[in-house]
């Protein structure tokens, strides 16, 4: 686990963060720095494990993950536990050969899950060389296995 992971002092003065509620900017910053993290933004994280790092109950993740969504902050895939941050590879991108090759160990520990086409694409357009080493994405648009987070 990384010690450090930048954070812009932007982040409370961008218009949409400062238009969300208080639990919602906290699950955002949560999402950004949480031990479970990784710096290319797709990561393993089952909702229980917010709960229990933010003392939350199911409801305020679920309400506070939902604006994340919606806003397109964030992606879910509830049946893998994975949320996907979209923009992460746009601050955070791999350029050197060990970096890569950290960014696919830290890939390797993160389940199977469709989200990994998006992050495939994003790869393509923010960090070549990462999208180079992963190989031959699925080339289909994901339309299926991706869900808010409600049980």
């Amino acid at each position: 686990m990384a010690r450090y992971y930048p954070v812009s002092p932007l982040y409370w003065s961008d218009d949409t963060v400062v238009g969300w509620k208080d639990s919602e900017k906290l699950l955002a910053l949560y999402l950004l720095t949480c031990p479970h993290r990784n710096l290319e933004g797709l990561y393993r994280l089952p909702v229980a494990y917010i709960e229990a790092d933010l003392g939350w109950d199911r409801r305020q993740v679920q309400d506070a993950m939902t604006t994340m969504i919606v806003k397109r902050f964030a992606a879910y895939d509830t049946k893998a536990s994975v949320v996907w941050l979209p923009n992460a590879l746009k601050y955070h991108q791999p350029a050197t050969k060990p970096q890569v090759q950290g960014a696919l160990n830290a890939l390797q520990a993160v389940p199977d899950t469709p989200l990994f086409e998006h992050f495939a694409e994003a790869a393509k357009h923010y960090a070549p060389r990462l999208y180079e080493a992963l190989g031959e994405p699925l080339t289909e648009p994901l339309t299926e296995g991706v869900e808010e987070p409600h049980e």
